[in-house]
């Protein structure tokens, strides 16, 4: 807690006093900042047809209650879905109990889903079993999701691969319900039911009486918060109440980061979205290797600069022009996001950003869209205490309020640069997000940007909360674990896969080999492109 860190550090700083018999000029004081707090953002849900009004959510003590949402923008059909069950374990009432309620969840939420589909058993674990699994089912019933109850994430990671993988080449929505591990016994996966229907199929009830106090507790703990994540991958689950300029009609939303695997290929993930209110994203990624080093120099294990970073961008404005066919391509303003970079890859980085302006094409008037290049920090050991002697607020646990924004005798001197705290930390000291506007070639100012990534951290649909920085760089973080996974089930089984004449031939572990499973069906090349399938 901030307290506790705040003795722990003085005891630190009085254990290094002797420093000053040595000569050494020492000023162990806090330094007092004069922070500003931004206000709070509101959401709107609820059904946007007719008057489009819909309702307020607000940010009550940081949280909302994920049950109070229903869809902004829901599907203009009933959803077709099916239930899998690979947990071997799991009874029939407990299928049943399952989904009744999801079924009362969706359509509670605002989502015409369908109240009676089928549930069956799967009993394939590899790749090209299962996609031919739901290519047989889900074309024979139209179904566009796919729910799959599995064992606790451990024992069927593999299997969770390789049912998103499946599902993203035939285009088909999936989400996967883990078991927790250890919840046999009285009340566990396999405790008897009383439900007499038990066979596959558009048949039985799921009753509360029937079901295992395990699964009982399952859907009350985790089914609300579990439905958002399917949700926003359907439509637009909320919106904004009041949307900054910036996320206005005419800009390109990016978010970049890198994931790094010592010894192995680090591989960049690039999201965007292409129009208000700017919650579905596309996304690209790459496999890169660090360029062998030259005599005398230390050979780097990872690569945090992205190579390709001119051909990501492309791919991402192919999408633009398809989902703002007026604007054939041509964003006013590009606002990248990028995550993971340090103070000292700035000089280096100034390549990626040259990068994404040559592959912006020219707008009518023959100049360059606009520009701004946002870093943003987490690894840092800057943390901001509330002041409470002088009348500071705070929360419960002593962190400080969300909102909070420090730049004036904290940040950077060389850069536009400021601290900020979006979201309510429940456990441990806050960590501020340290943002820098590296590039700014628009008309609007930092504090614009300010307020800009504050929205983005309200806009994370997966937690019903504000986060700690903004949703592009958050998906930028989950495509590039997806892609990693993606990649490790490829490399020890790669006859699974179905990549076609572009797949490379040779070793799976290759950069081409990579990449060319990237560009695929599996991942780019995916029909569910814009709804947020990496996560």
């Amino acid at each position: 807690e901030p307290e506790q860190r705040l003795k722990w550090i003085e005891n630190i700083l009085w254990e290094l006093g002797d420093l000053k018999k040595l000569g050494a000029q020492t000023d162990w004081t806090l330094v007092p900042l004069v922070c500003r707090e931004l206000s709070s953002q509101y959401l709107i849900h609820g059904d946007a047809k007719g008057k489009g009004k819909g309702q307020v959510i607000r940010f009550d003590d940081g949280f909302f209650k994920p049950a109070q949402l229903t869809m902004r923008h829901p599907p203009s059909r009933r959803v077709s879905w099916l239930l899998l069950n690979w947990a071997s374990d799991v009874k029939q009432e407990d299928l049943h109990y399952l989904r009744d309620a999801l079924c009362a969840v969706m359509w509670k939420r605002g989502v015409e889903f369908d109240g009676n589909p089928f549930c069956l058993d799967a009993d394939c674990h590899e790749l090209w079993n299962v996609e031919d699994f739901l290519d047989n089912n889900c074309k024979q019933w139209a179904v566009e999701l796919v729910v799959a109850l599995m064992p606790d994430k451990k024992a069927g990671n593999n299997l969770r691969i390789a049912l998103k993988a499946g599902a993203h080449a035939l285009g088909i929505h999936s989400g996967v319900v883990t078991l927790a591990a250890g919840k046999g016994g009285k009340g566990g996966w396999k405790g008897d039911g009383k439900g007499k229907n038990g066979k596959n199929g558009k048949n039985g009830k799921g009753s509360s009486h029937d079901a295992s106090e395990a699964m009982q507790g399952l859907v009350k703990k985790k089914l609300d918060n579990y439905a958002n994540k399917l949700l926003q991958r359907l439509g637009v689950l909320a919106e904004l109440q009041n949307p900054h300029p910036l996320l206005r009609e005419g800009t390109l939303l990016l978010g970049a980061d890198v994931r790094h695997e010592e010894g192995a290929a680090s591989l960049a993930g690039m999201v965007g979205a292409c129009k208000p209110p700017f919650t579905r994203y596309h996304s690209t990624c790459r496999a890169q290797m660090p360029k062998e080093a030259k005599e005398g120099e230390r050979q780097r294990q990872t690569k945090e600069h992205i190579d390709d970073i001119g051909g990501m961008v492309r791919d991402l404005l192919w999408y633009y022009e398809k989902e703002v066919p007026a604007s054939q391509g041509k964003p006013r303003r590009v606002v990248m996001i990028r995550d993971g970079v340090s103070e000292g890859q700035f000089g280096k980085h100034a390549e990626e950003i040259a990068s994404l302006v040559d592959a912006l094409p020219e707008l009518e008037s023959g100049v360059k869209p606009e520009v701004a290049w946002i870093v943003v920090q987490k690894r840092h050991q800057t943390r901001i205490f509330p002041d409470k002697k002088n009348g500071a607020e705070a929360l419960s646990n002593g962190n400080v309020k969300p909102g909070i924004v420090a730049d004036a005798g904290i940040a950077h001197p060389k850069y536009e640069n400021w601290y900020a705290v979006s979201h309510k930390a429940i456990k441990g000291t806050a960590v501020p997000a340290h943002y820098f506007l590296l590039k700014n070639t628009t008309s609007f100012v930092k504090d614009d940007f300010v307020e800009l990534v504050h929205q983005l951290c309200h806009m994370y649909p997966r937690a019903p909360c504000a986060v700690s920085y903004p949703t592009p760089t958050y998906y930028a973080d989950h495509l590039c674990e997806f892609a990693h996974e993606l990649k490790t089930y490829y490399t020890h089984h790669a006859r699974e896969f179905r990549l076609g004449e572009g797949g490379a031939a040779g070793r799976p572990d290759t950069i081409e080999a990579v990449n060319a499973l990237f560009s695929s069906r599996y991942l780019n090349g995916s029909l569910l492109q814009g709804s947020n399938h990496f996560c």
